[in-house]
């Protein structure tokens, strides 16, 4: 890895879903990465972790407290840039206008071909459902099913690795980032974020350093400051303990 001056650093971000789990095909934790993170925040009590991730902000909320970084600060930011939390305060980032009202439709069109994400009944805004068949195929009638009902200008369709995630247009984990920034007062610059996949594409487009696992999506390596030798958590536990090290 190339030499990086860790010190201006204040934040370091981390997807969940293929970052902190044991691989992008399992939704097991990391024991290496929680490690990690633990030793690290004990550390560095100075830099802020958080997580930004597509699953709600309940599931973010209690896997951020029992990791340990719900004692501290945040950021948490779920359902793929909707809902920000920080410091003890949750910020609604949008509507459901019409995220429920496309759900709604697709469901009715497709429902042979998919099923409801376990966290449906959780979700406010990011609506997301699993592919009962290739994803390929499911992402492309969603498509038609869109421009059909001419709705392609006020959701995105997004695909994790996990689940497709319907969102409402301009809105992602990096627009959840800025309003991080804005609300704190730390830079774009003053932040580092891991991900592995081209969910985390609008966070590298933003942040200071960005940091994918060797595992991560070919388009988020392009964007890429750091390329990790391991992949997921092992990645993480690599980048975090090479930053300690540096910074002692």
């Amino acid at each position: 890895m190339k030499k990086i001056d860790f010190s201006k650093f204040k934040t370091i971000i981390l997807d969940i879903d293929g970052t902190l789990t044991i691989d992008r095909n399992s939704e097991e934790l990391s024991i290496e990465a929680i490690t990690a993170i633990r030793k690290f925040i004990k550390k560095r009590p100075s830099i802020d972790l958080g997580i930004a991730t597509g699953n709600t902000h309940v599931v973010a909320y209690a896997l951020a407290k029992y990791i340990g970084l719900n004692a501290r600060k945040g950021p948490i930011i779920s359902e793929n840039g909707c809902i920000l939390w920080y410091n003890g305060v949750e910020y609604d980032l949008c509507t459901d206008e019409y995220t429920r009202f496309v759900f709604k439709i697709i469901l009715e069109k497709l429902k042979d071909l998919i099923k409801p994400s376990y966290q449906h009944i959780c979700r406010k805004f990011d609506l997301a459902f699993y592919s009962k068949i290739n994803p390929k195929i499911v992402y492309s009638k969603v498509i038609e099913i869109l421009k059909e009902n001419n709705l392609l200008n006020y959701v995105d369709i997004k695909f994790s690795g996990y689940a497709f995630h319907i969102i409402p247009k301009g809105i992602d984990k990096g627009y959840a980032i800025l309003k991080y920034c804005e609300i704190s007062g730390i830079k774009p610059e003053e932040i580092i974020v891991i991900g592995d996949s081209e969910t985390d594409l609008s966070m590298f487009k933003i942040a200071g350093l960005k940091v994918a696992v060797s595992n991560a999506d070919e388009i988020l390596k392009k964007y890429a400051d750091i390329v990790l030798d391991k992949e997921s958590g092992l990645g993480v536990a690599e980048f975090l303990e090479r930053m300690l090290s540096e910074l002692n």
